[in-house]
């Protein structure tokens, strides 16, 4: 059945040939419509100090907090804006955050589809900014309904004024949107998702027993209406029997056991008809479903198994070879970094490179709420932009000595990082001797006569004998 969607409120200019829940619906070109989604909210957010490097607040100081830590404020007045929702219309989605803010040259590398129809949400999403997504490209798809990642992280730019007596307090305003990433954790946290959800059952004028409820306190960890139940369904099981003491010893005796045997067995036949209630309402409350549709639910459930522990094995691989990049990156003699902190060091020190190979170059806010891998590839991204935006420009010919022929997006992340490294410090090197005078500045015998397959060789042992 094809249907096109008049609801107010809702797009109107959509085709869906099926509906997948209550809010996702399946276009023609078997592109996936996702509504009501819940993408930013008002609040207070925490970001990392690192994620703010090279930034400026409204008056012109460097954005910090004497913990590492910055709380950012939004209010409705900035969220609700129609200048924020009308820059977020027609706003390109992606997954996981790009290196850079997208634009006309590199939107087609991430692009994987579209929001519209941006408001404010109401009743229990009134904090909420809503947008109905439209994912269109394979690895998006994949990502909602393989992979069953399902939040997602607005990439905007924006303004931070400081709050008078709250050191590395700022309260954000004007918000520029750029993109919506679909990622593994965003900072808006699980009410900032992907909708999935099914249609009940009509159980309308239908009056819930107290199995009905029971299973219902159950299933929803109500303590009161599980008690409640229980005690409603104690109403339901026989009286107790009491025992009749006779006038005689022995007969006394007889006639207790044999009531204290009929209370017993009274007592079983009431547990066990509780249990037919109980199996009886699960049966009747559960949708059926076909065996080709249990196969399917199966195989759907086994490759989200699947997926999210490839992901945790990816988080792993991410932490030791971040750790791996943080060691080379300290002095000899201090402390290596490890986990956040090494994070964090490796993030800085891509960002400040990045500075020098690419002066200028805007890069993507890193999400330290993602998980491991996208915080890591995300790295790898502002090195891959840095390195890209580098052979555009005037040291093209230092950076190409390091890369190769080879087009940067295709190098390993390894090594990404060793020409990366080795780019920005040649590039150093020849701007701290182009403003020094020639008498003070005397060039070594390893850089009059640069090898630059031999220094990327020694740069590379160099990294790798660390991790022996």
């Amino acid at each position: 059945m094809r249907t096109v969607d008049k609801t107010i409120g809702k797009l109107n200019d959509v085709f869906t040939i099926s509906k997948e829940g209550n809010t996702r619906e399946r276009l023609a070109d078997g592109s996936l419509l996702c509504r009501d989604v819940p993408f930013a909210r008002t609040g207070t957010m925490l970001y990392d100090q690192s994620e703010f490097a090279g930034e400026l607040d409204t008056n012109g100081d460097p954005i910090t907090s004497s913990d590492g830590v910055i709380i950012v404020h939004r209010d409705n007045g900035t969220l609700f804006s129609e200048p924020t929702i009308t820059s977020f219309e027609s706003a390109p989605v992606t997954v996981g955050h790009p290196p850079d803010f997208l634009n006309p040259d590199n939107r087609a590398a991430y692009d994987q589809g579209t929001i519209r129809n941006i408001r404010r949400g109401d009743g229990t999403l009134s904090d909420y900014l809503l947008a109905d997504v439209i994912v269109k490209g394979r690895e998006g798809l994949d990502a909602i309904e393989k992979k069953g990642i399902r939040e997602v992280s607005p990439g905007y730019d924006a303004d931070y004024e400081p709050i008078e007596g709250m050191p590395g307090h700022y309260k954000q305003s004007t918000i520029t949107g750029n993109h919506l990433a679909i990622v593994e954790r965003g900072r808006g946290g699980r009410g900032v998702r992907i909708g999935d959800e099914q249609k009940e059952p009509d159980v309308a004028f239908r009056k819930k027993t107290w199995g009905a409820r029971l299973l219902n306190a159950i299933t929803t960890n109500d303590a009161d209406g599980i008690e409640e139940a229980i005690r409603e369904g104690a109403d339901e099981m026989p009286e107790r029997v009491e025992p009749t003491i006779a006038n005689t010893g022995d007969e006394q005796v007889a006639t207790v056991e044999q009531d204290d045997q009929k209370r017993h067995t009274e007592v079983l036949d009431a547990i066990h008809d509780l249990g037919n209630k109980v199996t009886a309402l699960v049966d009747v409350l559960t949708p059926k479903t076909t065996d080709d549709e249990q196969t399917e639910q199966d195989r759907t459930d086994e490759a989200v198994g699947a997926a999210r522990a490839d992901q945790r094995k990816d988080d792993l691989k991410a932490v030791e070879e971040t750790e791996d990049e943080a060691e080379c990156l300290t002095e000899e003699g201090k402390r290596v970094p490890t986990g956040d902190a090494a994070f964090s060091a490796v993030r800085l020190n891509a960002i400040q490179v990045a500075e020098i190979i690419a002066p200028g170059m805007r890069h993507g806010t890193v999400d330290t709420s993602a998980s491991r891998k996208e915080q890591r590839s995300a790295v790898k991204n502002i090195r891959v932009a840095a390195l890209e935006s580098a052979l555009r420009g005037p040291h093209a010919s230092v950076v190409r000595r390091y890369v190769g022929a080879q087009p940067v997006r295709n190098m390993t992340a390894d090594a990404v990082f060793v020409a990366f490294r080795a780019a920005g410090d040649a590039i150093a090197n020849t701007n701290r001797s182009s403003v020094m005078p020639q008498s003070a500045y005397t060039p070594s015998h390893s850089h009059t006569h640069s090898n630059p397959a031999a220094e990327m060789n020694a740069r590379n042992r160099a990294f790798w004998g660390r991790n022996k």
